[in-house]
């Protein structure tokens, strides 16, 4: 039986495919365009150094920006780069993992010093974001697609979670929030999840998290800025949940009880735990022991901050 032609490529002739395109175009024109079409998704993903539009866009409700900022729009700039991939050459790609570690550790230090609980998530959102673009520049495609999906529902979380939070406190800053948990045990559980998922101590995000860091364990340096993001992570999303929820009760909060956003919540949290029995992990290593070790330090850190 004769095989019928493939009308399509297939991903072994993509090199082909990307050769012809180059013998076709003129050089300075093909580098012009792909040039611009990363800088589309720097800006699109909010990445160094156009990352101040995610923190103005903070200003929508909270639904908005768990939906839009966290798990949808800012993703397209991936997206768009997973898609021409193949047509990046080695030197863009040091850009694109240049570009990705700066994002992920500069945002992630800015973080730290937010007390507005929106910006530091879109703060954070940027942050890992270039996590996303360094896997990409390790060339990493599946790594990157696991890390958007899993970080999407983690930060969808998240922003839920404070838009409970302003609902009971009527406020978004830290330093007008406290004892939080004493008013709802159960929003206290979900920051939480969130917040281990995000740190990549469990859940999904530890899936995420290894796959990342045994794609860079060869490279020193970039090892190195991925577990310093990492600190810097779970201490600012550790140090919110004791700043919010630990403490003293006040006075003025009021108590909602809302089926719907707990509905939305129960899902996020089952969105968040799932992938953590989905994809394969290595086995135990030193390299995993030092990652859950800077979580933990990270952790200890910000209830003493």
């Amino acid at each position: 039986m004769n095989q019928q032609p493939n009308e399509f490529l297939a991903f072994s002739d993509l090199d082909y495919f990307h050769n012809q395109l180059q013998s076709l175009t003129y050089p300075n024109v093909y580098n012009l365009v792909l040039s611009l079409f990363l800088i589309g998704a720097f800006v699109k993903s909010a990445q160094f150094p156009f990352q101040q539009w995610l923190i103005d866009a903070m200003k929508a409700p909270t639904p908005v920006s768990a939906l839009i900022h966290s798990a949808t729009m800012v993703c397209a700039g991936i997206f768009l780069i997973i898609r021409i991939y193949p047509l990046l050459s080695d030197e863009l790609l040091k850009i694109i993992l240049s570009i990705g570690l700066i994002t992920a550790v500069l945002c992630a230090f800015i973080a730290i010093s937010q007390n507005n609980i929106k910006k530091m998530l879109a703060y954070s959102t940027s942050s890992q974001l270039g996590l996303m673009f360094t896997a990409i520049g390790l060339q990493s495609i599946p790594v990157a697609i696991i890390y958007l999906v899993i970080h999407s529902f983690t930060k969808a979380l998240l922003f839920l979670c404070a838009g409970n939070i302003s609902q009971i406190s009527n406020s978004i800053e830290t330093k007008d929030i406290s004892g939080l948990r004493k008013i709802d045990f159960y929003l206290a559980i979900y920051w939480l999840i969130g917040a281990l998922s995000l740190s990549g101590l469990f859940f999904g995000g530890f899936t995420s998290k290894e796959m990342l860091l045994n794609i860079a364990e060869n490279n020193k340096s970039i090892l190195f800025l991925i577990l310093l993001t990492s600190f810097m992570s779970t201490f600012y999303i550790f140090r919110t949940y004791f700043n919010i929820f630990e403490g003293n009760k006040r006075e003025e909060y009021k108590i909602i009880n809302e089926k719907s956003m707990s509905f939305a919540l129960m899902t996020m949290v089952i969105f968040v735990i799932f992938p953590g029995f989905l994809f394969k992990v290595s086995q135990i290593n030193m390299l995993c022991l030092l990652a859950f070790g800077v979580g933990i330090t990270a952790i200890f850190s910000a209830y003493f901050s």
